[in-house]
């Protein structure tokens, strides 16, 4: 769907525009990194943290922490020649060393059970036992239990994936010898490419075997992007993820930093998000760059909730969202399996056989990864007219995600008719909150916004549903314990806080347009006292709802309201330019560099437009790194330039300069991006006001491969002129 039909319509100044910036071509295009509450930004820097291991939970080798199974059952065996001795189990080495990797691995060859630890001394047994039951990677592969063989006590060890075969049931342990005084939490950075927030903690807990709401993170992050949060889990150690952090297959996924504390990380608890994005192959000049950043500064962006927000794929959450609070369940459940024309093609065949009123094939026929659905088309196989149950078999946080989407949706569109109405000045009538920054509204955000931020309906993960029991309580993340019944906000607003702008406040300037905010819809919210409370009124009507429904709607959907800025400014906004040659070229290095190719990047020429007012320390540093990088031009190439543009104006001899310089040090500009937005902001929304272009997948898909084209047809020129002067000289 395009923006308009989300109300996505305005801007806040009348700029030309950065025109051509392809967003996304590469991952490492768009960096987001969170910022804590207390303003640390969110880097990865250790993968081990062998010291706070060792510190609290004995030796652990750099071997054990990329579980290398051969060294981790070599050491096994000689800890346990220290306890028995190497005459009562040599001739079983072979054998054992073999089981222990094979557990490790999980291979399906594996033998079930090992008998061959024989002890006669119980204090050694005991001693045994906690060896096994202690080690960071085999307390998790293996039980270890005595057994007599011949009237003498053996130690028997079980590969835990084997048990099913034994007809056993699997065993879960609550750690109880947890270090006195130490943190309950362990905190660390999540270092993701390719992979939305919600999955890669699936992946985590799957991986440490934990309930998929063990771990907690304070918001989602972008799925095509490189991001870094922090993240917490209940009473785990560092070695616990030596098998994440060695996995080498896409998407990829690293953590690290970690470090114990007493509370979780919970939803909504960050300062804000710091970005760093490419826009590639941009076709103005450098001084048009400046110009459109510079207005970027003083003029803001329209705090429009951006395409994500309502769905991929041809999905609309906003629309199962008015279902939602309407009631009609039948229409939620008829729009989830409504044919999509970018649905594949074994999700179309299974919507269609739902059309046809065949649920059970229809629920066979989903793709593997759509439990969710399936679960509906169960439910509606045992009673075919129970819509409610159905939708409510659902993940609740999913069911949420659709009713903020239409809430978003009407603010979508009541922010464009106040713009249209009023323009981009304050009026009577103008609501403010008595109790926001007028610089940052990171402390006023709707909490469920930094949650949403990347939402995706129409495809669930299997894990969503994952009902297997963790070996360890758990620290609860579900949006629903953060919200309660209601549409939280982090800080709720009294009727008191939010004023209404007066002739008086109009004649003394007390506000801006930076000041202004407009209500989220909901039962406890105030309205504009100006022409905008009749355009709720009307954009509600339209869908068959009224402000009065919020209260009365199905409880589990009922919302109070929050309010929302109507312009937002990116904190910290630096700029700068750079030339390169190839459109795949990545141009902006990451941690991933040195995790995954340590390879020296190309050095790209730059041209540094940071922020001359930035004040913080890490701008600072940031200037100093993008200067160090910096490659000049020659005094040669230099007067080259001047002597070719003497005598043209300075608009003319920009671009003549500009264009010598994509000559010689690349074919391409590109611009680079750094700034700081607080927690429900959308960056596409920043780039939007920038580019003056659509944020559309389609669209930014089509300057792709526009540029690909173009880059083709230039090798192609090359090479084939290449050849003919080749020819010439033969």
């Amino acid at each position: 769907f395009d923006e308009n039909s989300v109300g996505i319509c305005a801007y806040a100044n009348n700029s030309n525009g950065i025109k051509g910036g392809i967003l996304k071509q590469r991952f490492s295009d768009f960096i987001v990194r969170e910022i804590s509450l207390e303003g640390t930004v969110a880097t990865l820097e250790d993968i081990h943290s062998l010291e706070l291991q060792n510190k609290f939970f004995g030796s652990v080798t750099l071997v054990e922490s990329v579980s290398n199974t051969e060294n981790i059952a070599q050491q096994l065996y000689s800890d346990i020649i220290k306890i028995l001795s190497r005459a009562e189990v040599e001739d079983k080495k072979p054998d054992f060393i073999s089981f222990i990797e094979a557990c490790l691995e999980q291979k399906a060859e594996c033998s079930p059970t090992f008998v061959g630890l024989p002890c006669l001394d119980k204090v050694k047994r005991t001693a045994l036992h906690k060896l096994f039951k202690d080690h960071p990677q085999l307390s998790k592969r293996i039980d270890s239990e005595t057994n007599n063989v011949d009237g003498v006590p053996h130690i028997k060890l079980i590969a835990k994936h084997k048990r099913k075969e034994l007809n056993l049931p699997v065993v879960y342990r609550r750690r109880v010898d947890w270090p006195e005084g130490l943190g309950n939490f362990l905190q660390f950075t999540l270092l993701k490419e390719n992979i939305d927030t919600m999955h890669a903690v699936l992946v985590l807990c799957n991986t440490l075997k934990l309930k998929p709401d063990a771990i907690g993170y304070s918001g989602t992050k972008d799925k095509r992007a490189v991001t870094t949060q922090y993240c917490t889990v209940y009473r785990k150690k560092p070695a616990d993820f030596g098998r994440i952090n060695g996995y080498k297959f896409p998407p990829f996924i690293r953590v690290g930093d970690f470090k114990y504390v007493d509370e979780p990380t919970r939803l909504g608890r960050l300062k804000g998000n710091r970005f760093e994005i490419v826009l590639r192959n941009i076709t103005v000049s450098e001084k048009v760059v400046e110009d459109v950043c510079e207005g970027m500064k003083s003029s803001g962006f329209i705090n429009y909730y951006g395409l994500q927000r309502f769905g991929r794929g041809g999905s609309r959450s906003h629309e199962i969202g008015r279902a939602i609070f309407k009631s009609d369940w039948k229409a939620c459940i008829d729009m989830l399996f409504t044919p999509q024309s970018a649905d594949r093609p074994e999700l179309k065949a299974a919507k269609l056989l739902y059309a046809e009123g065949n649920l059970i094939e229809a629920a066979n026929s989903l793709p593997p990864q759509m439990q969710a659905e399936k679960y509906v088309l169960k439910r509606l196989q045992v009673n075919a007219v129970d819509y409610l149950s159905a939708f409510n078999s659902l993940p609740k946080n999913n069911r949420l995600i659709c009713a903020h989407a239409y809430q978003s949706y009407i603010w979508n569109m009541v922010a464009s008719e106040r713009i249209q109405l009023y323009g981009l000045q304050c009026v009577e009538g103008d609501l403010v909150a008595t109790t926001m920054s007028s610089k940052s509204e990171s402390d006023e955000q709707v909490a469920v916004d930094a949650v949403m931020d990347d939402a995706d309906f129409v495809e669930f993960a299997e894990e969503d549903l994952d009902n297997a029991k963790g070996d360890e309580t758990s620290a609860s993340n579900d949006v629903s314990a953060q919200e309660g019944n209601n549409f939280q906000s982090s800080v709720k607003k009294r009727q008191g806080s939010i004023h209404q702008i007066t002739a008086e406040d109009i004649a003394c300037n007390k506000y801006s347009i930076r000041d202004v905010i407009l209500p989220l819809p909901g039962h406890n919210v105030v309205l504009p006292s100006n022409q905008m409370a009749a355009v709720y009124d009307k954009l509600l009507a339209a869908d068959g709802l009224k402000m009065s429904d919020y209260a009365t709607c199905n409880i589990t959907y009922r919302m109070s309201g929050a309010y929302r800025r109507l312009l937002q400014f990116p904190e910290d906004f630096q700029w700068s330019t750079m030339n390169y040659s190839d459109p795949n070229e990545e141009l902006v290095p990451t941690e991933l560099n040195v995790l995954r190719n340590p390879k020296p990047l190309p050095n790209n020429n730059r041209k540094n437009r940071n922020d001359r007012n930035a004040s913080t320390n890490s701008s600072s540093v940031e200037s100093s790194r993008v200067d160090t990088e910096t490659t000049t031009t020659t005094a040669i190439e230099e007067a080259t330039i001047d002597n070719i543009t003497q005598g043209v104006n300075n608009e003319v001899a920009s671009e003549m300069a500009v264009g010598m310089k994509r000559k010689k040090n690349g074919d391409y500009l590109a611009v680079q991006l750094k700034f700081s937005l607080p927690p429900g902001t959308y960056a596409t929304m920043l780039l939007r006001e920038l580019t003056k272009e659509s944020t559309e997948t389609l669209f930014q898909a089509s300057l792709t491969s526009q540029s690909r084209s173009v880059h083709d047809s230039k090798v192609k020129e090359d090479n084939d002129g290449s050849d003919h002067r080749d020819l010439e000289v033969t």
